[in-house]
């Protein structure tokens, strides 16, 4: 949806063949997902289905307000927050909570579970804003600055709106909420990459990586099966520490 022409350095499949091709794959994978999870042992697989559909829907919601702010000029802070909460957060909290779910967790620990999920997804979802400005392009996967040429209203974007105290500033960050032409440009990207450092928009977001992350790890902490505390700080060490 983001007309990415790579993705993890390998070329996407609507550019590959075409967009229907692309959807046609992305049905089927669902479909797998549902034949996979339709072959789990489990007394509880109601749970499991209620967790897995709320997600889907919830996931696809959210990719639906991530492509209408591209085009609303009047997204808050909070309106991303929101949107990242569906988008990113509910996917990792319904793995977490299914995986808890088959293994007979207890409803704390499957609490606690889903909360430390939340609060790394929304780190990930911040760092992924941040690899998309400041990653290198040979590690990051895809062109640098993708998000700034499709006009999309990322936290480092609208923070910077907030904090701009210069008006030629503030007017170059606007073109991007107006997807003005020139987004497109990589000298423009150059630009708009400059305000963010200018303004510490980089650092700001940093530190909010770092406030979600020790949010997660306070959730973690209260699990008390020790093995599975350590399954899933493993597994999310893995999403998180990324260049890419």
């Amino acid at each position: 949806m983001d007309n990415a022409d790579t993705r993890r350095g390998k070329i996407t499949i609507h550019k590959k063949w075409d967009r229907d091709t692309a959807i046609l794959a992305g049905d089927h994978l669902i479909a797998l997902s549902l034949k996979a999870l339709n072959m789990t042992s489990s007394d509880n697989m109601k749970k499991i289905y209620d967790y897995y559909i709320n997600s889907l829907s919830e996931v696809c919601e959210g990719q639906i307000y991530d492509k209408a702010f591209e085009k609303d000029k009047n997204v808050s802070i909070d309106d991303y927050i929101m949107m990242c909460r569906k988008k990113t957060s509910k996917l990792l909290e319904s793995c977490t909570a299914i995986g808890a779910v088959i293994a007979g967790a207890s409803d704390d620990d499957i609490e606690s579970a889903v909360l430390y999920a939340e609060n790394l997804g929304l780190a990930f979802q911040m760092q992924d804003d941040l690899l998309d400005i400041i990653g290198e392009e040979k590690n990051f996967g895809k062109k640098s600055g993708g998000d700034i040429r499709e006009g999309k209203k990322t936290f480092l974007l609208l923070k910077a709106i907030e904090l701009a105290g210069e008006d030629k500033d503030k007017n170059v960050l606007i073109s991007v909420v107006n997807k003005e032409e020139v987004i497109s440009e990589d000298s423009f990207v150059n630009l708009v990459r400059d305000i963010y450092l200018k303004y510490g928009v980089i650092e700001i977001a940093n530190k909010i990586v770092e406030d979600y992350t020790k949010k997660a790890d306070t959730a973690l902490d209260k699990i008390k099966t020790d093995e599975g505390k350590k399954f899933i700080a493993l597994v999310f060490k893995m999403i998180l520490n990324r260049s890419h």
